[in-house]
């Protein structure tokens, strides 16, 4: 008993010491099955338990990123190309220049926090939210904008982000944007100070001479009635709204919203346009039929008369738009609030199957069906309602200095603008114009041979219509001839330059003197002719015959006449005789007889009537005014 069990215990312990070793160097399972006194549960037959798994400890959740704002996928718009918009002066802010950037926008129901945060690290300005006045109107920062707008600038683009929701973007201060309602943005006005003196006529200088100025003459009046005629009616203080408009010696102060302002400017442009355009030939038709429109605006025109096929049934609106705007290549876009208000949206179905069609035709019988239209506005070939439509209106000024007739019953023989006026609205969309309750407007500006008329697209058509068949009739006036005895009137300009050179005041002196001294000397003496200084310039007022050798005297020294004398056309090219005295003088000069009192210097008076043959800059003076 005792050796066996001593045997036992021995064999026990070789055994516990083998599998200490094994498990010592790693052996594997099938060495520990090798040994017979293995436990069930290390022989290879036997189920392993689940070896645990090291626990590995738990690394910190990456910071929360600012969520980007929601957009859609890349939409067809994106491959419009932007056109130039009209030069920025060299000393742009910060925010004009990136309201005329490309403004790419593609935003699906994106909070308007997300909106503001995106423009503001996109165009490096300022953006602000009018809380108040949102708030009155119930938009929050949580409220949902979409916009998917390409070829077009971000001033435009805003317009398309905005108008939805009611609000509008205003530039408050050079890097600061501010982002209010439609009805507020009325309110924020700027005061800008424009130089108009080269598009008001001399008024005959009636404070100098001894006759009032005549029915003919212009006045700030003139250009005032023009502007809040046909640039926004509604927003002056005379049809109820904010905007006020001052004459201050030449020069204009206005009061209006940022995008009133921006269409004065461009007014102003293409008066100026209108007004520097060659003259034409007796009996030719004027270089311009009307004065040049934005790029944009021309693209847009072009694309509408080009021929195109269009397979459309039952096509959503916003494939047709997808589809118009990749074949013309032109930003096409939703006036989204009047079109929902008519319960038309971007699923209302279309229909047009029509091969080799003119796209404007097309359009217009497609989109009437559903009493909808197009315009062209913001850039864009915007799709309305009819209704709206018929609202829409922008000014075109169209030269007409070759097509005026001279009226027999104005005592100065001046253009008759009124008869030309009269025909227009007559025959061209009566029921349209102001006069007759609808939204049309139209004005004349004499200094630039120039009606303004402020009109639909369809309705300026036709008028451009109606004024080339005039021009192909041979409805060209000739300015009658002045009597071969009765005085006319010259200016001469001495150096040309533009603005009249400084210092050239002794030039000018010498000259005269010399015209003094050896045209018709004794006529200067006698008073039967008058020659007075001006700035960089001389006027001359004499008969014809002796006019034709002051000019060929003074072209000897360099001195040129002025070709576009204002107003052109008069009798003899100069301004209305009858508002001369009929001694020929003006008051204070050597040689009066018959003086009359004189109400302001002579040098006064010279100002107006020799303006300079270029346009002064168009860029005016800004000054912010107190907001309402």
């Amino acid at each position: 008993m005792f050796r066996a069990s001593t045997f036992g215990r021995a064999v026990a312990v070789a055994a516990a010491a083998a599998c200490l070793i094994a498990v010592t160097r790693g052996a594997d399972s099938s060495a520990i099955s090798q040994n017979p006194f293995a436990p069930d549960g290390a022989r290879p037959d036997a189920a392993k338990p689940a070896a645990a798994k090291p626990e590995i400890p738990k690394l910190p959740p990456p910071p929360a990123k600012k969520p980007e704002p929601k957009t859609a996928e890349p939409h067809l718009a994106t491959i419009i190309q932007p056109v130039a918009g009209p030069p920025l002066p060299k000393d742009a802010s910060v925010v004009e220049r990136a309201l005329a950037s490309p403004g790419d926008l593609d935003f699906v129901e994106t909070p308007l926090k997300d909106v503001i945060d995106w423009l503001s690290d996109r165009y490096k300005v300022h953006v602000l939210l009018d809380t108040k006045a949102l708030n009155d109107a119930g938009i929050t920062p949580d409220t949902p904008l979409t916009a998917r707008t390409s070829g077009i600038s971000l001033d435009s683009a805003l317009h398309f982000l905005l108008a939805p929701k009611d609000l509008a973007a205003v530039p408050i201060s050079d890097d600061t944007v501010l982002i209010t309602t439609a009805d507020a943005a009325k309110d924020k006005v700027t005061v800008v100070v424009y130089k108009v003196g080269d598009l008001l006529l001399p008024p005959a200088a009636a404070s100098e001479f001894e006759k009032p100025a005549t029915d003919q003459s212009s006045n700030p009046d003139d250009v005032i009635n023009v502007i809040t005629s046909t640039v926004s009616p509604k927003d002056w203080d005379t049809n109820g709204g904010v905007g006020s408009i001052v004459p201050v010696h030449g020069l204009l102060a206005v009061s209006q919203a940022h995008d009133v302002q921006q269409r004065i400017v461009r007014l102003f442009a293409d008066l100026r346009t209108v007004r520097d355009a060659p003259s034409p030939p007796t009996g030719k038709p004027h270089a311009l039929a009307f004065a040049p429109r934005p790029k944009s605006t021309e693209r847009i025109q072009k694309a509408l008369e080009s021929v195109q096929d269009f397979d459309f049934v039952d096509t959503p609106l916003g494939d047709v738009i997808d589809t118009v705007q990749t074949k013309l290549q032109i930003p096409v876009q939703m006036d989204v609030k009047p079109l929902n208000d008519a319960g038309v949206t971007a699923d209302t179905p279309f229909t047009l199957s029509e091969k080799q069609m003119r796209t404007r035709v097309a359009l217009e019988h497609m989109l009437g069906a559903k009493d909808l239209a197009f315009v062209i506005e913001h850039e864009s070939l915007v799709i309305t309602t009819a209704d709206r439509a018929k609202s829409v209106v922008h000014p075109v000024v169209y030269p007409i200095g070759d097509l005026c007739g001279y009226s027999r019953e104005s005592a100065t023989g001046g253009p008759d603008y009124d008869t030309m006026i009269e025909a227009i609205t007559s025959i061209v969309a009566p029921t349209s114009w102001d006069t007759n309750g609808g939204s049309g407007a139209i004005g004349s500006v004499p200094a630039a041979d120039a009606i303004v008329v402020s009109q639909t697209d369809s309705v300026q058509r036709q008028v451009a219509e109606l004024l080339a068949k005039l021009r192909t009739q041979g409805c060209h006036v000739e300015p009658p001839a002045a009597p071969a005895g009765t005085p006319v009137t010259r200016i001469y300009r001495v150096s040309g330059a533009t603005p009249p050179a400084a210092g050239n005041e002794e030039k000018v002196r010498q000259l005269i003197a010399l015209v003094r001294q050896y045209v018709e000397p004794k006529s200067w003496q006698d008073g039967s002719g008058l020659i007075t200084p001006g700035p960089d310039a001389i006027v001359v007022r004499h008969l014809p015959k002796v006019q034709e050798r002051v000019e060929q005297f003074l072209e000897a020294f360099g001195a040129t006449p002025y070709q576009q004398p204002p107003p052109r056309g008069y009798p003899g090219g100069g301004y209305s005789g009858p508002s001369i005295p009929a001694n020929g003088l003006l008051p204070g000069m050597p040689g009066q007889r018959n003086r009359a009192p004189s109400r302001r210097p002579a040098s006064a008076m010279i100002d107006f009537v020799a303006p300079p043959a270029a346009a002064p800059s168009t860029q005016p003076t800004q000054q912010s005014a107190p907001t309402k």
